[in-house]
């Protein structure tokens, strides 16, 4: 089961590298090491916390025990986790990750105070 974890922590890995811009296929353990770096971990780990906290902590960690579970023994794709996410949480996962993970670049808020008024703009940077 570890082994099983560790692949799968890093599937999710590569789907939210936001630099690359396609899902990355990872044939051997030895390729995994070439895709990564310090930035990859920190920016995966954001994400998947955003969508633990999104979906709720029990929810999610049935889910990836659900994941784990249905593909113990057989390969799986990133719209594999997705799924297995919507299903045990009815949220539209793989619509809000898909938004998340292939949109390229950062957003910025700028807030503005005019009076007792607060103006918001987000851009994409």
């Amino acid at each position: 089961m570890c082994i099983l974890y560790y692949f799968i922590c890093h599937e999710i890995f590569i789907i939210l590298i936001g630099y690359i811009s396609k899902i990355v296929d990872i044939n051997h353990a030895c390729d995994i090491n070439e895709i990564f770096d310090a930035i990859s971990y920190k920016k995966g780990a954001s994400v998947i916390q955003m969508l633990q906290s999104y979906l709720g902590a029990e929810c999610f960690q049935k889910a990836l025990a659900c994941y784990i579970k249905r593909f113990a023994c057989s390969n799986a794709r990133t719209e594999d986790l997705w799924q297995v996410l919507e299903e045990e949480s009815g949220e539209p996962v793989k619509m809000i990750m898909t938004s998340w993970t292939r949109q390229m670049g950062y957003p910025v808020i700028d807030v503005k105070f005019t009076g007792h008024d607060l103006q918001f703009e987000q851009v994409l940077h």
